[in-house]
């Protein structure tokens, strides 16, 4: 899904570094809604393909909030165009010392 240059973006995902990883106008939102879910949890699903990293490892955040996305927020409940961050979590299986 790229984003049509004419159609104004509904959401736009950016790494830390201000690198944009999907940008969707409302077409294409409906799309990812229709194919993966209507929630945060189906946009981490699209995100996996698009960042190869599942979607336990990422952590998205919206423009103004502190806490992170719960994975069954809506994405349809936004109002005006979404900025959300992704934050890519390091994850490693334990140690024996960790017990």
């Amino acid at each position: 899904m790229l984003a049509n240059e004419d159609a104004p973006m509904v959401m736009s995902v950016r790494k830390m570094s201000g690198e944009e990883v999907a940008g969707l106008d409302a077409a294409e939102l409906a799309a990812l809604v229709e194919s993966y879910g209507d929630s945060v949890l189906g946009l981490k699903r699209y995100l996996r393909h698009r960042l190869g990293v599942p979607r336990f490892r990422q952590q998205l955040t919206a423009q103004g909030e502190s806490e992170p996305l719960r994975d069954d927020r809506k994405l349809t409940s936004y109002r005006a165009r979404a900025e959300l961050s992704v934050v890519i979590l390091n994850w490693s299986l334990p140690t024996q010392e960790a017990y």
